[in-house]
Order: C-alpha cells, then sequence, then structure tokens
C-alpha cells in the first residue's frame, strides 16, 4: 500500500513539473492593479489608482490618462485598439481613448440620460456599447447620442437562473456575459438570448473561437463550449488575481504585479 501510495505522489509530481516546464517567466511589470486587460496586439492596459495605463509591446514605453473628475477606474475594454474604453463605475462615467490615451469622447450613463445606475460595460463593434443596468435587469446597446439601439429581455424572466453578473464582452459577434454563480450567459447583437454555458465561478474570461480562457488561482483553463470539454494547465503561481492569454504569451495578475510567460504549449 505504501508502496503504491509512492507511486501515486511521483506520478502526480512529475506531471505537475512537466505542466510548469511549458511556461517560462519573461518579465515582470510592478503594480497596485485593480484590473488590467490586453488587446489583439499584445499590448497591456491597467487600472490602477485613478490611472488608464497603456504598456506597449515591445517595448514596454507606458502611456498615460487620467481626470479627477472620473473618479477611479474599474474596467478597460481594449478589444479595439483605436477605440479603447475605460469605465467609472462608481460615477457611471464612459470614456473613450485612442492609441495614446488621448481623450475623444466621454458619456454619463447615469443620472444624465439614465436613472439607473449601471453595472457592466463593454465596447461594441457594431456601433455604440452595452450597459447593464441591474434595476430594469437588462442589458442595453446604447450610440454615442445615448439613444437605446436595442435591448435584451428582463433577465429574471429567462427560464435559467441568473443573479449577478460580474463580467460582460462582446465577441465573435456575441455578447458573452458571466453571472459567478449560475454560468455564462450568450446573446446576439442584438440582444436575443442565444444558450448558457454551464461554467461556473468564473468572472473575467476570454473567448477565442469555441473556447472559453479563464483563470483559477492556479490554472490557465480552456473550455470547450460546444464539445463541453476542459483542459486545466498547473501554473507556477498559487494566487492569480486575473490573466490574459495573448499566445505565446501569458499575462497573469499577482501580488508583485503582472507576470508575463512565455508558453510553448498548443492550446487549440
Amino acid at each position: 500500500m505504501n508502496y503504491l501510495f509512492i507511486l501515486i505522489v511521483g506520478f502526480f509530481l512529475i506531471s505537475a513539473g512537466k505542466s510548469n516546464a511549458q511556461f517560462r517567466l519573461e518579465s515582470l511589470i510592478r503594480s497596485d492593479a485593480s484590473f488590467f486587460t490586453t488587446d489583439p496586439l499584445g499590448n497591456i492596459y491597467i487600472a490602477e489608482e485613478g490611472n488608464v495605463i497603456k504598456i506597449d509591446q515591445p517595448t514596454e514605453k507606458k502611456k498615460y490618462f487620467s481626470n479627477p473628475m472620473y473618479g477611479n477606474f474599474q474596467f478597460i475594454d481594449s478589444s479595439d485598439p483605436l477605440n479603447i474604453m475605460a469605465f467609472s463605475a462608481d460615477l457611471g462615467i464612459i470614456v473613450f481613448l485612442d492609441k495614446n490615451l488621448v481623450e475623444k469622447e466621454s458619456f454619463s450613463v447615469y443620472k444624465d440620460s439614465f436613472s439607473d445606475k449601471p453595472e457592466l460595460v463593454c465596447n461594441s463593434r457594431l456601433e455604440g456599447f452595452w450597459v447593464y443596468y441591474p434595476e430594469k435587469w437588462q442589458f442595453f446597446r446604447i450610440n454615442r447620442k445615448k439613444q437605446v439601439l436595442t435591448s435584451t429581455i428582463s433577465m429574471n424572466k429567462l427560464e435559467y437562473d441568473f443573479f449577478k453578473p460580474c463580467f460582460m464582452i462582446e465577441t465573435s459577434s456575441r455578447l458573452f456575459v458571466s453571472d459567478y454563480e449560475n454560468g455564462i450567459f450568450v446573446f446576439d447583437l442584438f440582444g436575443g438570448f442565444l444558450f448558457k454555458i454551464p461554467l461556473k465561478n468564473v468572472c473575467t474570461f476570454q473567448v477565442k473561437g469555441n473556447h472559453i480562457i479563464y483563470f483559477t488561482k492556479k490554472h490557465l483553463c480552456l473550455y470547450d463550449f460546444f464539445l463541453h470539454q476542459e483542459r486545466l494547465f498547473l501554473l507556477t503561481e498559487d494566487e492569480i488575481g486575473m490573466g490574459r492569454l495573448n499566445h505565446p504569451y501569458l499575462y497573469i495578475l499577482t501580488k508583485q504585479g503582472i507576470k508575463k510567460y512565455f508558453t510553448n504549449i498548443g492550446l487549440f
């Protein structure tokens, strides 16, 4: 029995070592970031103490944006590198920035034209941006003239349980919304509900093809929502706050800052 136990433990140690060897630490960006993301070009965007910081890759030169009137930014959507969205949830202000973090436009989505306080926003490549108003239980796509273009049905009328969304992003002509307790809900660009991905305990994520990419405290996870299959990769970190995958690079938020890893694994 003891011999069998040693063999089993040895197998898992070897497996973990192989997994960790697939990731090589490249650099560390010291930061107290509350949120970070990347764009399709690999540039990094950080929300930190009222600032939006862009770190150009591969030069690592930094650009900054801040405005005391906007308060702190809790969210950045850089899916369009020429039209970067920063969101101050406390004040309900959305700011659009160009590639140099120069302000292009700003919008109030609270107390100006809309009485409810928004909880989530994200950019839309079709037109305008998405906003979630919890008092209405609905997601609205709004244009730059603050006109509502389309909306979802009230989420409390869906056949699925829905409680409190924590993240959303528009990609691949669909809106993906994560409810930590109930899964990821998917809509078309006109607000029509399509399907639910039964992936719970996930907040921030990426979508690449049929895969949801997300991180636990120790793992990079790839979930194929068509085949309902999942692959997990053990990382050397113990307390991952959030992460991003821009293959072949992996960006992980830790207590020390944002760590950049090179990976040679075949992901899809």
